[in-house]
């Protein structure tokens, strides 16, 4: 993992230990990462997706796993057939408000806010969410112990 994301990692992990918090997470990166795959007229983004989190996080489990997830949530919103308008609420739902009310509802900090926000750090969020939540919810399960 590079430096970089390693340590956006351990800033996500500093803010996350609910893990009620997670699982709410991983819902809503699954949900808006699903409607942002369909908003871009099926282009492949998986595959982009799949070569960028390859190049830049050493967790091939992780990588995998989110993004057998998004295929899956991906293939089951198509077959609902909604339209743009939807897809991009269902994206900006999940991807900023229910996580934010997750945090508050949990009572842990916003990770995300006015002070640090940059185009890069809005990006790493959007890609890294999943990923990073599947990671942390395994540690804080020790999910990684048992398969060890």
């Amino acid at each position: 993992m590079n430096n970089y994301i390693k340590n956006e990692y351990l800033d996500f992990a500093n803010y996350h230990n609910s893990r009620l918090n997670i699982i709410i997470h991983i819902l809503s990166g699954i949900l808006y990462m699903s409607s942002l795959n369909i908003l871009s007229n099926n282009i492949l983004l998986l595959p982009y997706i799949l070569l960028l989190l390859l190049l830049t996080l050493n967790k091939v489990d992780v990588i995998l796993f989110s993004l057998f997830l998004l295929y899956l949530s991906t293939t089951v919103l198509q077959s609902y057939k909604l339209n743009y308008k939807t897809h991009i609420i269902l994206f900006i739902n999940g991807c900023f408000i229910v996580p934010e009310l997750s945090h508050l509802i949990t009572n842990e900090m916003i990770v995300l806010n006015i002070n640090n926000i940059s185009i890069v750090k809005l990006i790493t969020n959007i890609v890294y969410f999943l990923p990073f939540s599947i990671d942390r919810f395994s540690e804080l399960s020790n999910i990684k112990k048992c398969i060890s």
